[in-house]
């Protein structure tokens, strides 16, 4: 078949084109709502399967992992935090506390710090989406189109029980940073999207993130 033919086909409806990539779903209704607070309430092994498809490892000696955070599973977080001290918690419930989230999707950037290290103020790392893909090597951010978060919260982590926490003493150093960047989700791609890691405005990392893989 030659491609004009084929065009004239598509065209025409007789042939079938490849379907369009699917976005997050956005905004989740109430019946999906409900399927959030049942998934959290199950918990255990189906439940972290279905957070590992919102995370992309980076892996190198300071950047360890960017997860998405889609209404969907921002329902699943709330209702699974909820739960441990309103075993109630139900669709009701749930609209009100997921208000504020509505038509956004967070990405967040987990730094590691080496154990040695001593700050105990956060450096300016943030994140910022390349809407027209991954950018040229050596081509500098501002002449790149870039998408900025609507918000960014930094938040630093604490070494405590051979793990991390929010919570440390004053003047602790610290053992990483929790970034989450808020970003309209129209604004963002269906299919795969292009983010870039930076500190102090310049950018240290490119990464593909796939929205398709989740909801």
């Amino acid at each position: 078949m030659t491609r004009a033919l084929a065009g004239l086909l598509v065209a025409a409806g007789l042939l079938s084109a490849p379907p369009a990539p699917r976005a997050i779903e956005q905004p989740i209704d109430d019946p999906s709502l409900s399927q959030a607070i049942v998934l959290a309430r199950r918990g255990g092994a189906e439940l972290d399967a279905f957070h590992r498809r919102y995370v992309t490892i980076v892996g190198d000696n300071t950047y360890d992992r960017v997860e998405i955070i889609s209404e969907f599973r921002r329902a699943v977080l709330i209702a699974a935090e909820q739960m441990k001290i309103d075993s109630r918690w139900d669709v009701n419930k749930a609209r009100p506390a997921l208000e504020p989230y509505r038509a956004v999707v967070s990405l967040v950037l987990w730094i590691k710090f080496p154990p040695q290290n001593m700050l105990v103020s956060a450096p300016d790392y943030g994140i910022v989406v390349y809407p027209d893909g991954v950018p040229s090597p050596g081509m500098p951010d501002d002449e790149i189109a870039t998408l900025a978060p609507d918000a960014q919260q930094v938040t630093p982590l604490f070494l405590a029980g051979g793990g991390s926490t929010f919570v440390a003493p004053p003047g602790s150093g610290m053992s990483g940073l929790r970034v989450e960047a808020a970003f309209p989700s129209v604004s963002l791609p269906a299919g795969t999207v292009t983010i870039g890691l930076r500190l102090e405005g310049k950018r240290q990392r490119v990464l593909d993130l796939d929205l398709r893989a989740v909801r």
